[in-house]
């Protein structure tokens, strides 16, 4: 669904974005929604975060799990994705998180943490991307790694 500045006529929406319309450029929607905001690029990084709330997907007894780390910055790969080929007005194609590599996850975060994370296609090769990517909350790290993802050439 495009909200009101997502029209085939306006296709380069102002980011940052928030809340319903950064769901609107994914290939997921609620509860699944682990990204909340997408604040654009810089020096070739893109920057999204998360608010951890209790209801927040993969979150138990006050913490999030790491899978639901690693699930956020997959999302936030898909936010990019999805605001790129909006930009570009192609179709919104989902994505697959393929493997995982160099991967540190020292503490989950807890509920009240606001999660920033800054992320880079390191290579893109005929659908396959692998992406570096730093997250943090606050001054902890919480994740640092490399995903490999796929989604269907057009």
């Amino acid at each position: 669904m495009l909200t009101s500045w997502m029209t085939r006529e306006n296709v380069c929406p102002t980011l940052p974005l928030y809340g319903a319309d950064v769901v609107a450029v994914m290939p997921h929607d609620y509860p699944m929604i682990l990204v909340d905001s997408l604040y654009g690029e810089r020096d070739g990084w893109w920057c999204f975060g998360l608010e951890v709330t209790e209801e927040t997907f993969f979150v138990e007894r006050g913490r999030m799990s790491r899978n639901g780390v690693i699930e956020h910055v997959a999302q936030g790969a898909a936010a990019r994705a999805g605001y790129l080929t909006l930009v570009r007005q192609q179709p919104l194609r989902p994505g697959f998180l393929v493997a995982l590599d160099k991967v540190q996850l020292p503490m989950p975060p807890c509920v009240g943490a606001h999660l920033e994370t800054r992320l880079r296609i390191i290579l893109d090769f005929e659908g396959y991307q692998v992406a570096e990517a730093i997250t943090e909350a606050g001054a902890e790290m919480v994740f640092s790694g490399r995903m490999k993802l796929y989604a269907k050439p057009e």
